[in-house]
């Protein structure tokens, strides 16, 4: 009888398959939003740093700095999930992260509100990698494993939400808040080559 040992390069079966993109796309989504909620509790403040200073003016700067992300998301939002299925979903959220990584790294840079709100206003329009990764998981999950690969990134998504400003707050207080963005920018790298 021979033994017979598989080798590193023989395929993976398909469950196999499914299972590895799954939890690197739940790394990945998870280092992308820890990351990106180490910064964005601090966003007020970094307004005051860019030379806000009145109360009421920082609170508004502070609502229009985040809708405008959340609103240039929500209208591109179908554009971008045309653009996955055309060419595909993976390309696409490569996009995404990669929005989050230029937005990091300008952010840090910017002097100006009016800057910032334009950085804001470019996350909004290309960013959206959670919907994608929603898309992936729907649409590579074996259909009796969609609902548990669906829990399973918004686990992802919501614990690294919860921890992100647990490691933002001491970086921004010894640092300050410039510094919390190229932490993000360094999560956001550390997520695509995932």
């Amino acid at each position: 009888m021979r033994l017979v040992i598989p080798s590193r390069t023989s395929a993976a079966s398909p469950e196999e398959r499914w299972r590895r993109n799954l939890y690197v796309l739940l790394l990945a989504i998870f280092v992308d939003e820890l990351g990106f909620s180490m910064v964005t509790p601090f966003i007020p403040l970094f307004v005051r740093e860019l030379g806000v200073k009145d109360v009421g003016d920082l609170a508004l700067w502070s609502g229009i700095l985040f809708s405008t992300t959340t609103l240039g998301n929500s209208v591109m939002a179908p554009f971008w999930g045309a653009m996955a299925d055309r060419f595909g979903r993976k390309l696409m959220l490569a996009r995404a992260l990669s929005s989050v990584v230029i937005y990091s790294f300008l952010a840090a840079q910017v002097g100006t509100i009016f800057e910032f709100w334009l950085l804001r206003f470019f996350l909004g329009v290309f960013s959206g990698s959670i919907p994608l990764s929603y898309a992936i998981i729907a649409t590579s999950s074996p259909r009796d494993q969609v609902g548990r690969a669906v829990a399973l990134l918004q686990t992802a998504q919501i614990v690294s939400t919860a921890i992100g400003p647990l490691f933002g707050g001491p970086i921004a207080d010894m640092f300050g808040v410039r510094v919390t963005f190229y932490a993000t920018f360094a999560f956001a790298l550390l997520s695509i080559a995932l």
